[in-house]
């Protein structure tokens, strides 16, 4: 006997939506680090998590590049 859930297709859906959540409160966590690191104690955590999310998106969103160059100045 199945379940009504099992054919609304919602665990995908919910899937999917917990994937979105998941990257953005991932995205916050890289940006509050990212200002730790600078010395500075403000919040930017307000940005703009666009469907698809895509890997150049996250990580420009994230400050990848910047973290890039944190760590070169580490090894230098």
């Amino acid at each position: 006997m199945t379940s009504f859930f099992e054919t609304s297709g919602e665990p995908p859906l919910l899937l999917a939506v917990s994937v979105h959540y998941a990257t953005r409160a991932a995205i916050r966590e890289a940006r509050k680090q990212l200002l730790r690191w600078k010395g500075l104690n403000e919040s930017d955590s307000m940005f703009l998590l666009e469907v698809p999310a895509t890997m150049p998106v996250v990580k420009k969103l994230c400050g990848l590049k910047n973290v890039e160059i944190y760590l070169q100045s580490l090894l230098s």
